[in-house]
């Protein structure tokens, strides 16, 4: 199944799950509930026919000198079969017996933090949901449940994951919005649907790994038909069953406690999460250019940015672009637009908003956990120094090698006696160390000198379509005529680029020639296989 095709199943799909939501729950376990029983089939249809065979054999002893002559060979072929087939697909199993990791954090009680419990348990009574089995606090910008098996099928725990970050980053109003969504996944189950999903994505992909690692694969004909058939039927169904979800959820939360504090805390989640990608973690990974010690306090620095006043010029630009992105099929989550849509938030007019929510006096962490957020800030800050501590400095040791390397090439540049391939590596350098706008520039000056340069084409045609300039449409589709190496990449970026501009039919034709290089791609190595093989 192609990508087009795979876009296809999805919407038709998503229209089967609003037209039954219970029908279409009951065909995604009937799948992966296939899924399972395929891995048993392989193994125990082989097994209990050997066992079959010896207990018959066992219960009349003459049978024994009669067959042997007859089925000797079989037997000998059915062991075998049996023994490969129990190495190659025992390993993926003990994966889903072994399940999913513990998840770490710091655990919360009820003993010391009562307010945030008493807000706890107001929702899971309203929506009559169990409570999670542990409320975990972390350093991660999220809140979310991770519903744990204990082995296999039978029991699990459920986990309440949350971010100390995003508690810092919004009001108790918002928070309690966002608390109500994750509990709605808890009432309807959503985590323990997940969970399977995961489980079984796991083990194939732990037993499809090991078979590629594998020198001889003799049991390929067992799996690969039904692998190229399932998995795209079961990606699509759990796709649009996980977007269902969420759906779900933000309904129960705007039911409990409206629809506008959902919204508003949607709304700063995008804009707050924008800042750290785009600013706050980006400084922190530049200051390895200086220094080959990581910082002290990233954790306190971040919860002070969020406490100070709000820069709510920088957090309308992001807001605007965060409205402007579309739904796609990558992202099991709505966009922004469309779940403030789902909710009837208003305050949204023509893809615009006026105004940001009021920032609170106080943030969530504040209110729940007062003086304890500051100490596991400083915990936090502790824990993430050490774990990037050798990665700083190797990161640190990277950047003084490339100045120096920088340095050489700008010197050849100035001097006018530099190649294009090292104007090419100067551009690639210049891009990590000063910024894009830095390489775009000498990727201009590479194509003055030669048009043909592929690899010049492909990243400024990228620069410009991030500019949201027509131009870099033209530039990225030269660079695949010079180098079909770049088809994939280069169709990747225009199809993300045309869909965002509601340009369905011209961004499915770059997936369709996507889809098509990489399947000549696969017919060429499959036929290079054919041919070793029989050249053995």
């Amino acid at each position: 199944m192609n990508s087009e095709q795979y876009i296809s199943l999805v919407r038709r799909l998503e229209k089967q799950a609003k037209a039954n939501p219970k029908v279409y729950r009951f065909r995604v376990t009937a799948l992966s509930v296939l899924g399972y029983a395929y891995i048993l089939g392989i193994l125990l249809v082989p097994a209990a026919l050997l066992i079959t065979t010896a207990a018959l054999f066992w219960s009349n002893p003459a049978l024994l000198f009669i067959l042997a002559k007859v089925l000797g060979k079989f037997l000998i072929v059915l062991a075998a079969l049996v023994a490969g087939i129990f190495t190659a697909f025992g390993g993926a199993l003990r994966s889903f017996f072994r399940g999913v990791a513990q998840p770490e954090g710091i655990r919360l009680s009820r003993e010391a933090f009562p307010e945030f419990f008493q807000t706890l348990d107001e929702i899971t009574k309203s929506v009559n949901s169990p409570k999670p089995s542990s409320v975990l606090v972390g350093p991660d910008f999220n809140a979310a449940v991770l519903t744990v098996p204990r082995f296999g099928f039978f029991g699990s725990k459920t986990y309440l994951m949350i971010g100390l970050p995003l508690m810092e980053a919004v009001s108790s109003e918002h928070f309690r919005a966002i608390l109500a969504h994750e509990i709605g996944h808890i009432s309807r189950n959503h985590g323990t649907n997940t969970s399977w999903i995961y489980q079984l994505r796991e083990t194939w992909a732990r037993f499809l790994e090991n078979q590629e690692l594998s020198e001889s694969n003799k049991i390929e004909f067992l799996y690969t038909g039904f692998v190229n058939w399932y998995f795209p039927y079961f990606n699509a169904y759990s796709f649009v069953l996980a977007r269902e979800q969420e759906l779900e959820a933000d309904r129960m939360a705007a039911e409990l406690y409206g629809a506008k504090p959902l919204a508003e805390s949607l709304i700063m989640v995008h804009v707050k999460g924008d800042y750290l990608d785009r600013e706050y973690w980006k400084n922190v990974f530049d200051g390895a250019k200086s220094s080959n010690k990581p910082p002290d306090e990233v954790y306190s620095n971040m919860q002070r940015a969020f406490r100070r006043e709000r820069n709510e010029a920088s957090e309308m630009i992001a807001l605007s672009k965060a409205l402007k992105v579309r739904t796609d099929y990558n992202d099991t989550h709505p966009s922004l637009s469309d779940r403030l849509d789902f909710l009837n938030y208003d305050a949204v007019k023509n893809g615009s908003l006026e105004k940001l929510p009021a920032k609170a006096k106080t943030s969530a962490a504040e209110d729940y956990f007062g003086s304890y957020a500051e100490n596991w800030t400083k915990e936090f800050d502790r824990m993430w120094k050490n774990d990037v501590y050798s990665f700083w400095n190797d990161l640190n040791g990277q950047w003084r090698e490339a100045r120096k390397r920088i340095d050489q090439l700008k010197e050849k540049h100035e001097k006018k006696e530099i190649t294009e391939d090292e104007l090419l590596e100067l551009a690639d350098l210049c891009g990590s160390d000063e910024g894009e706008d830095a390489a775009a520039g000498l990727y201009r000056e590479l194509l003055e000198i030669d048009p043909t340069n592929a690899a010049a084409n492909f990243f400024l045609g990228i620069y410009y379509l991030n500019k949201d300039d027509q131009k870099g449409v033209e530039l990225l589709e030269d660079s695949m005529k010079l180098d079909v190496m770049l088809t994939v990449a280069a169709c990747e970026n225009l199809y993300a680029y045309c869909f965002s501009k509601h340009r369905e039919e011209e961004a499915m034709e770059y997936l369709r020639k996507a889809d098509s290089f990489v399947e000549s791609l696969y017919a060429a190595n499959l036929e290079r296989r054919r041919v070793d093989v029989s050249d053995e």
